[in-house]
Order: structure tokens, then sequence, then C-alpha cells
């Protein structure tokens, strides 16, 4: 039977990022993905000029018309929400499919900070979001300011499972999955350049192997490596700091699975 994954995430006009990726490399899977778009923009965000439009209540409504229409998921995914009206709609999403996998990435900041005054508003409620999933995929600023400094105890939101993307050391961009099991790192050859939507694409693939019934950690392998490839080729395009992630070429790995 075909899986079936909700993403709820925002989505660009322009700019490889959040829906633009999570749609095609989750299709690429053979996977039916349902969108609830928790914010609309003209461009994505490394391009200063863009402007944005909040979506209010309409998370609501299309979580609403899944649930009249009977509609069950294998696995959910959350990734940008705006206010804590779309967190706890999220929540009653998660509460409606006691069954699916439940992967959130508790978008907040990077490089050492929030990414701005809203997204700090959000930290309590996203920390309620992270306690009721199955897997949380963090960067390294977001473990820390999710756990008020102490990164060590990220497991302790009572997410399952954490994976820590991000981490540089020796040359080497690393993942690292911490569960009941102990810590797990995954690595990938380090390019200095910042890609946007390299956490998207890392986030897609995840979900695309774990929807189809692979394990955690051969699933965290899989998309630190895809991601990879895709940084790879994208910084042999001139263009990639306006387009973002080349993640295309690399949908062919994603069929595969």
């Amino acid at each position: 039977m075909t899986k079936r994954v909700a993403v709820l995430d925002d989505i660009a006009g322009f700019g490889k990022c959040s829906l633009g990726i999570a749609i095609p490399v989750l299709n690429a899977a053979g996977i039916e993905v349902y969108p609830g778009i928790t914010s609309l923009y003209s461009t994505h965000t490394p391009i200063k000029s863009y402007t944005k439009l909040d979506t209010g209540t309409f998370l609501d409504d299309t979580i609403a018309s899944w649930k009249k229409l009977n509609v069950n998921f294998d696995a959910i995914l959350t990734a940008a929400l705006t206010s804590k009206e779309q967190i706890y709609a999220c929540m009653q999403l998660f509460a409606d499919n006691p069954n699916a996998i439940k992967v959130v990435d508790p978008v907040l900041g990077d490089f050492g900070d929030f990414y701005d005054d809203d997204f700090k508003a959000l930290l309590p409620h996203l920390k309620k979001l992270c306690a009721h999933a199955d897997i949380i995929t963090p960067n390294q600023t977001e473990s820390v300011l999710l756990t008020d400094g102490n990164p060590e105890a990220i497991t302790e939101l009572g997410a399952k499972n954490a994976i820590v993307t991000g981490l540089v050391r020796d040359d080497k961009i690393i993942n690292t999955l911490i569960n009941s099991e102990g810590t797990q790192e995954f690595s990938s050859p380090y390019i200095d350049e910042d890609i946007h939507g390299a956490g998207d694409l890392f986030d897609s693939a995840l979900v695309a192997k774990i929807a189809k019934g692979t394990n955690i950690e051969e699933a965290t392998d899989f998309a630190t490596k895809i991601t990879f490839d895709a940084v790879k080729l994208t910084v042999g395009q001139a263009d990639f700091k306006t387009k973002g992630i080349a993640f295309e070429p690399v949908l062919k790995e994603i069929t595969n699975i």
C-alpha cells in the first residue's frame, strides 16, 4: 500500500527549500504527500527582498479537511511553524494519528541565535511539540536553545530520538543520533558553504526512508549521504547562493529506496 506523509511547512515562490523540496523528494520515493502550508514566501529568505504571507488558521482548516476525509498518515513531518496556534494544531494532528511516525524539525534559529523574536516566542511551545515526537532534528543552535544551554539533555525533551545536525569537526560535518541505546555519529566531508535547503533535504530523505520501513540508523546514514551528494553538486553551480540546494540530480537515489 502506498505510504502517506503529511508535511507541515512553508513554501516559497523562488528558491529550493521547505515544501519545494519535501514534495518532490517524497514523491520520488513513491509516497503520497499531503502539504499543510504554514506560510507563503515570495522567495526564500537568503534573498532579503522577500515578502511573507502568514496563513492564519488555514493550517487548522487543512487538518480539519484531512480529518473529515478520514485521511490517516504513516508519518508526519513538521518544520517551519509560525505561531503557537499552528504548533497546537500539529499536536492535535499527532493525536489524531497515533500510529504515525512523528518527526519534528524544531525550526528556531542558527549560527548561535534565534532567527528573530517571533521564533524566540515559539520556544516554550516547540518544546511541548518535541515531547510528542518520535524523532526531532534540531541543528546545533536549536539543540542549545531547546535545552536552555545544556544540549547534552536533548533527549529530556521527551522525544524518543534526537538527531542533532551540523556539527563540524576534523573536516567533517556530523549528524548525531541520540536515543536510549546511546549515541551514534554519521558524517560526511565538510564543505564550507551555507547551502539553503540542505536541512530540508535531510529531513525529507530521512522521513522517506523511515516511512518505507527503514530503521532510524540506516535512515540517518542515508539522509546524511544524500545531503552531502547534493551539497557537493550544488557548490559547482554558479548561482547556488541564489537558488539553494541542487537536489534534483539526487532524486534518482530516492527512487531506489
